[in-house]
């Protein structure tokens, strides 16, 4: 990757660790995913954190290195 997208990816990764741990969570995540817009949720259908949860199982099914905590 050239300097510009390695500087976009860390910034995007800064905004997901809150904590700074260098790992991200779902704490992380959840600090910055608002799902309370859903349509499932409005509907009352769903959770947030059920929403949140299919979000992050996308990430499960094509990267390895994601951290549930």
């Amino acid at each position: 990757m050239n300097s510009f997208r390695k500087n976009l990816v860390k910034m995007a990764y800064n905004k997901l660790d809150k904590d700074n741990n260098g790992i991200i969570t779902i704490a992380d995540v959840k600090g910055v995913y608002n799902a309370s817009k859903h349509p499932d949720v409005i509907q009352g259908k769903k959770t947030e954190d059920e929403i949140l949860m299919m979000f992050l199982e996308t990430f499960e099914n094509h990267y390895q290195n994601v951290v549930y905590q």
